[in-house]
């Protein structure tokens, strides 16, 4: 008798368990455990977090790779602004310095 109950509450707190594909407001997708849908739910509820795993890959095929994405896309532009700068710092000290002229 006593078995029968403890698989019962296994059971009953598994059945519990589902999870989700959300999207956040950076629109990262991530996989989480919820009982119900969320606001920001795209797909599921799902059993097993390998199905929820597949319909984020499906859902949201670029992912991180979106972030990352972004995260270079700000890393160039910042590596282009200080070669600018640095080129704006050299006409200045070529126009500072005066070149000896060749006799």
């Amino acid at each position: 008798m006593a078995v029968v109950f403890s698989l019962t509450g296994v059971f009953a707190f598994a059945a519990g368990q589902s999870r989700v594909v959300i999207k956040d407001k950076n629109g990262v997708c991530k996989v989480i455990e919820a009982k119900e849908k969320t606001p920001a739910t795209i797909a599921g509820p799902f059993k097993s977090k390998e199905d929820a795993e597949k319909a984020k890959t499906k859902e949201c095929p670029k992912g991180t790779s979106s972030a990352m994405d972004k995260i270079k896309e700000k890393a160039e532009e910042a590596v282009d602004k200080a070669k600018l700068m640095g080129d704006k710092a050299k006409d200045k000290m070529k126009e500072a310095v005066p070149v000896e002229k060749k006799k």
